[in-house]
């Protein structure tokens, strides 16, 4: 049995974009898509709030688990390798947002659109997304689209990616980035089925993009925004959308 917080962003009326502490949700707005996201190692959820409170001024729920034991306050330590339980996490997450949209009195009640689910994840936690999106280990049916955000494949989950369609896939990779090399993201997007689109930060580290505000932040937020918007919501102008963002002399090309 594993335990962990879950951070939960959420539209509030009058409030967009903002985490939200004991506020109640947007009740006006209909039923939401939710985003499920993994955060990569010894970074908690909290320092990718700049991309995820503009998810949620997309009109997403965003649920964000804090793997036990990859935080630098982790009981003994942190352990990057158990990373091979985190597909499970991300999974658990979005069990339980279900059964808070089906629990009375909850503050997501009937609130997430349950049929509309992404996961999304940064460094270890793009690799637990591609492998809850893709990997026979974890694959998780409910799981509608993928964003990988300077991921990789890894051998040592017990499965195998890409034998069976999947859903489809966005990936983000800075092109200067050492600790996950635009190799590792080039290895997934080729390995993937269509559909599936490419994001490439020129001059852009591990961590450029998306925890603070620039160029680069701003591709970010508008590619994955966009992305989500039209394979969740259906949304056929967002489309064009996330083209013309992602393709901005010197800073970012999409395809």
């Amino acid at each position: 049995m594993r335990s962990m917080p879950l951070y939960v962003y959420y539209p509030v009326q009058g409030t967009p974009g903002a985490l939200q502490s004991g506020a109640r949700p947007d009740r006006g707005a209909g039923s939401f898509p939710l985003v499920v996201f993994g955060n990569g190692y010894l970074e908690p959820p909290s320092a990718y709030s700049l991309i995820l409170d503009y998810w949620v001024s997309q009109g997403y729920i965003v649920a964000a688990p804090q793997f036990p034991l990859s935080q630098t306050n982790s009981v003994g330590g942190p352990w990057e390798a158990d990373i091979l339980n985190q597909p499970g996490d991300l999974s658990a997450a979005i069990s339980f947002m279900i059964s808070q949209n089906t629990t009375a009195g909850s503050a997501f009640f009937g609130l997430i659109n349950t049929g509309e689910i992404a996961v999304a994840g940064q460094s270890d936690g793009a690799d637990d997304a591609l492998a809850v999106g893709y990997n026979s280990c974890c694959k998780d049916v409910r799981v509608k689209a993928v964003i990988s955000l300077s991921g990789a494949e890894l051998s040592s989950y017990p499965g195998k990616y890409f034998t069976t369609a999947g859903p489809p896939l966005l990936v983000v990779q800075g092109t200067a980035d050492t600790i996950n090399p635009p190799s590792e993201s080039q290895t997934v997007f080729a390995s993937a089925g269509s559909p599936k689109y490419y994001l490439s930060l020129i001059g852009a580290d591990h961590l450029d993009g998306y925890q603070e505000v620039g160029a680069y932040s701003n591709a970010v937020q508008t590619v994955t925004g966009a992305f989500l918007n039209y394979y969740l919501k259906g949304e056929a102008s967002a489309m064009k959308v996330m083209t013309a963002a992602g393709n901005i002399d010197g800073t970012d090309s999409f395809s």
